[in-house]
């Protein structure tokens, strides 16, 4: 039985990818990592889909990747709430 004291955000990226430097072709861990610190400082657990560090020409994964990330969050029953890391035109494809 989980700890119904601590609810768990399931971050994934539907979308676009979180990118850093000139050109956005590499990933930013650091802005990923600082925003699951502060998620975990409200008293949150953090679930990170399979997808959220993949890098396919600009977005997060493949269109099957992105989709299958968003809807493992909506399938698993230990995830009090899903959240895009970001949104944006990748979603709807």
């Amino acid at each position: 039985m989980r700890d119904v004291a601590a609810p768990t955000i399931y971050v994934c990226a539907p979308a676009r990818a979180c990118v850093t430097g000139q050109e956005g072709n590499e990933i930013d861990n650091a802005m990923i990592e600082k925003s699951f610190h502060e998620i975990r400082a409200l008293g949150w657990r953090v679930k990170e889909s399979a997808n959220i560090r993949k890098l396919d020409h600009g977005f997060a994964g493949s269109d099957k990747e992105r989709a299958q990330a968003l809807m493992d969050g909506f399938a698993d029953p230990e995830v009090d709430v899903v959240l895009a890391l970001r949104g944006g035109y990748g979603t709807a494809r």
